[in-house]
C-alpha cells in the first residue's frame, strides 16, 4: 500500500513558493483595481485568469498521476513541474502588474494570457534556480514591455534574452528571441526579424518546443511573404506542416500551421486550397479543450479573405465577416485591435460585393479603432490607411485616396514593412493620380510600379498580373492600343498556363479588354464575336453580375457601332439590370447612359437622348478618366 508520504512526494503542493496563486484575494484586488478604471471587460479578464489557473492545476495533477502510474520518472515530473511553476510565476507577475499599474487600454483582455501551459508536457528545461527572484524580475520586465509601443519593445526584450542566457533560463531566452522576431516583423524590420526568428527556431529545436518551432517557422513564412519571397515562404510553411502532422504536436501549433498554409494559399491566389486550409484550422482549434482566441482570430480573418476570392462565395464572405465581428467583440472587446481588424475585413467583403458605401463607412470606423488601440507609430496603421485608400477609390473619392497613397510612398524609405508593398503603392498612386485627371503624371507611376513588381515578385506572379490589369485600364481609356495588346498578350500567356482555373479571367480579357480594342480599331463585328463567346463562358461558369454587366455593355457597344440599335438597346439595358444587381459605381451607369443616349439619338428619340446626356454629364464631371464616354458625350451636344 502506498504511503501518504509517497503520495506527497509524487504530488507536492502546487503553490509556487515565489509567486503565490491566483486566488480569491488576488481576484478581489484585481476587481477593485480595474473597476476603478471603468474597464468594460473586467469579467472576461477575470475569467481568463481563472481558466489559466485551472489549466496549470490540471497539468500539475496529470503529472502526479503519470508519476503514480509509472508513465513519468521523478526527474521527468520535476522538469514538467518546473515548467508549470514558471507559468504560475508569469501568471502571478501579470496579475500583480494589472493590480499595480491599473491599465485600461483596449487590448487588456488579449494580454490576460500566459505562455501555452500545455507546452510544459514537451519542453526540455533546466530546473528553476533555488533563488527565484532574478527569474521573477525578468518576468516583470517581460510583462512591462506589453505597456510599450511595438517598436519600443524590441530593445528591452533583447536585454531580457541576454539576461536569461546568463541565468540559464533557456525557455525565457528562447521566448525573448521569438518575441523580438515577431515585434521586429510588426515594426517593419524584416531583415532583423528573420535573424531573430532563425535563432528562436534553433533554440526551440534544442529545447524540444514544437510550439515555438511552428510559430518561428510560420512567422518566417510570413516575413518571406512580406519580402515577396514566395518560394522561401512556401519552404518554411512546408517545414511547419511536417511538424503539424506529427501526432504529438500541440493543437495550438497544428492550428497555426494550417492557418499559415491558408494565408500562403491566399497570397498565391489559390482560393479553393485556402478555403480548405482555414476550415481545417478552425476544426483543429475547436478540438482543443482550451480556448485559442488569438489563433482563431487570425483564422476567422483569413476565412473571409479566402471566401472573398472564391467566385460564387463572395456573399458567404460577408456572412463570415459579420459572424467574425460579433465573435471578436465578445472574445476581445469592442475596442480591441482584433475587433478593429475584423471590421476591416467586413468592409473588404462588402466592397467585393460592391456594397461600397457601407464598406467605406465601416472601414473608416476600423481605422479609427486601429489608431485608438495601437501604439503610436505602429506601421500597421499605415498599411490600414492603404486599404482605406482602396475603399475611397471604390467610392470615386480619388483625391483623398491619392493623398493616402502618397503618404505611404513617402513612408516607404523609412519603414521596411511599408516598403515591402512599394510596387502596389506606386501602381495605386498612379491609378488615383490618373483618376483625378493627371494621367500625364499618373501613367508613368503605374508603369514604374509594374517594373518594381516584376523585380520583386517575378513576371508571372499574381500581384504583377494585378498591376498589369491596372495598367490595361489606363491604356484602354488613353487609346494606347498597341501597348494594351502587348500587355494583354503577357496576361493571356500567364493565365493560359492554368486555363481552367483562370477561365473567368480569360473570358473578361477577351470579352471586355480585347473587344474594346477591336471596337476602337473599327472592327465591331469581330468584337461582337469575342463578347458573345465570353458571355457564354460567363453564364456557364455562373460568374458574378458585376463582370457580367461589363460584358453586356461591351456587347451593346459592338452592336451600336454596327448600327444594330434595337439589339444594342437590349444589351445595354441588360447591362444596367446586372449592374444594379451588382451595385456598380455611379460612373458605370453614367457610361451606360451615354451609350443609350447614342441609341436614342440615332433612333429619333432626341429629347430622351438629351436627358440621358445631361444626367451622365453631371456624374462624369467627377470621373476625368472616363475618356471614351466623355468623348461620346461631347459628340451628343
Amino acid at each position: 500500500m502506498r504511503s501518504a508520504g509517497a503520495d506527497a512526494a509524487a504530488c507536492p503542493p502546487t503553490v509556487s513558493p515565489a509567486s503565490g496563486r491566483w486566488d480569491d484575494a488576488k481576484r478581489a484586488a484585481l476587481r477593485t483595481a480595474l473597476a476603478a478604471q471603468g474597464h468594460d471587460r473586467l469579467e472576461r479578464i477575470v475569467a481568463n485568469f481563472d481558466e489559466l489557473q485551472r489549466d496549470i492545476d490540471d497539468h500539475w495533477e496529470a503529472t502526479c498521476k503519470a508519476v503514480r502510474s509509472g508513465a513519468l520518472t521523478a526527474d521527468q515530473a520535476n522538469q514538467r513541474r518546473s515548467c508549470l511553476e514558471r507559468r504560475e510565476i508569469e501568471l502571478g507577475v501579470k496579475v500583480d502588474h494589472f493590480i499595480r499599474a491599473k491599465p485600461n487600454e483596449p487590448t487588456l483582455v488579449e494580454r490576460a494570457q500566459v505562455f501555452n501551459v500545455a507546452a510544459c508536457d514537451e519542453l526540455a528545461l533546466p530546473p528553476l534556480p533555488t533563488d527565484r527572484e532574478p527569474v521573477i524580475a525578468l518576468y516583470r520586465k517581460l510583462i512591462a514591455t506589453e505597456d510599450m509601443r511595438t517598436p519600443d519593445r524590441i530593445a528591452p526584450v533583447q536585454e531580457i534574452e541576454r539576461a536569461a542566457a546568463v541565468l540559464g533560463e533557456r525557455e525565457l531566452e528562447m521566448r525573448a528571441m521569438l518575441l523580438a522576431g515577431i515585434w521586429q516583423s510588426d515594426s517593419g524590420q524584416l531583415a532583423a526579424a528573420e535573424e531573430s526568428l532563425k535563432r528562436a527556431y534553433q533554440a526551440s529545436v534544442d529545447r524540444r518546443s514544437v510550439l515555438v518551432q511552428t510559430v518561428a517557422l510560420t512567422m518566417r513564412a510570413r516575413v518571406a511573404d512580406l519580402k515577396g519571397e514566395a518560394r522561401e515562404a512556401m519552404s518554411f510553411a512546408s517545414l511547419a506542416r511536417e511538424l503539424a502532422d506529427r501526432p504529438t504536436t500541440p493543437t495550438a501549433a497544428r492550428a497555426r500551421v494550417y492557418y499559415q498554409l491558408a494565408h500562403a494559399a491566399i497570397d498565391r491566389g489559390e482560393a479553393a486550397a485556402a478555403t480548405e486550409y482555414v476550415k481545417r484550422a478552425l476544426e483543429i482549434v475547436h478540438q482543443d479543450r482550451h480556448p485559442l482566441p488569438f489563433v482563431e482570430a487570425g483564422i476567422r480573418i483569413d476565412t473571409v479573405r479566402a471566401l472573398g476570392m472564391y467566385e460564387g462565395h463572395k456573399r458567404e464572405a460577408i456572412a463570415a465577416a459579420r459572424e467574425g465581428v460579433a465573435w471578436m467583440k465578445q472574445a476581445f472587446g469592442e475596442h480591441s485591435v482584433n475587433h478593429a481588424k475584423m471590421l476591416g475585413q467586413l468592409a473588404s467583403a462588402l466592397r467585393w460585393n460592391n456594397e461600397i458605401v457601407e464598406a467605406l463607412a465601416i472601414y473608416r470606423r476600423s481605422v479609427a479603432l486601429m489608431i485608438e488601440s495601437s501604439p503610436p507609430g505602429d506601421p500597421s496603421i499605415l498599411l490600414a490607411k492603404g486599404d482605406l485608400a482602396r475603399h475611397l477609390e471604390a467610392n470615386g473619392l480619388f483625391e483623398e485616396a491619392r493623398e493616402l497613397w502618397a503618404e505611404e510612398l513617402a513612408a516607404a524609405p523609412h519603414n521596411e514593412m511599408v516598403r515591402a508593398y512599394l510596387p502596389l503603392i506606386t501602381v495605386r498612386l498612379g491609378v488615383s493620380t490618373c483618376a483625378v485627371g493627371r494621367c500625364a503624371e499618373g501613367y508613368p507611376q503605374i508603369e514604374r510600379g509594374l517594373e518594381l513588381g516584376i523585380a520583386q515578385y517575378g513576371g508571372d506572379h499574381k500581384n504583377v498580373v494585378e498591376y498589369r490589369d491596372a495598367l490595361l485600364d489606363a491604356q484602354l481609356e488613353l487609346g494606347k492600343l498597341d501597348d494594351a495588346e502587348r500587355n494583354l498578350a503577357v496576361m493571356e500567356r500567364i493565365w493560359t498556363k492554368d486555363a481552367q482555373r483562370h477561365a473567368r479571367s480569360l473570358a473578361m480579357l477577351n470579352g471586355w479588354a480585347r473587344a474594346r480594342i477591336l471596337i476602337d480599331r473599327k472592327r465591331p463585328a469581330a468584337a461582337e464575336k469575342l463578347v458573345r463567346t465570353a458571355l457564354a463562358t460567363w453564364q456557364e461558369l455562373r460568374g458574378d453580375d458585376g463582370p457580367h454587366a461589363a460584358l453586356a455593355y461591351a456587347l451593346g457597344l459592338a452592336l451600336l457601332e454596327q448600327r444594330r440599335y434595337a439589339e444594342a438597346r437590349t444589351a445595354l439595358e441588360e447591362s444596367a439590370r446586372l449592374a444594379a444587381s451588382a451595385q456598380q459605381r455611379e460612373d458605370f451607369f453614367a457610361e451606360l447612359e451615354v451609350a443609350l443616349a447614342r441609341v436614342d439619338a440615332a433612333t429619333g428619340a432626341r429629347l430622351r437622348a438629351r436627358e440621358r446626356a445631361a444626367r451622365a454629364r453631371e456624374v462624369l464631371a467627377r470621373y476625368p478618366m472616363s475618356l471614351h464616354a466623355r468623348r461620346d458625350l461631347a459628340r451628343l451636344r
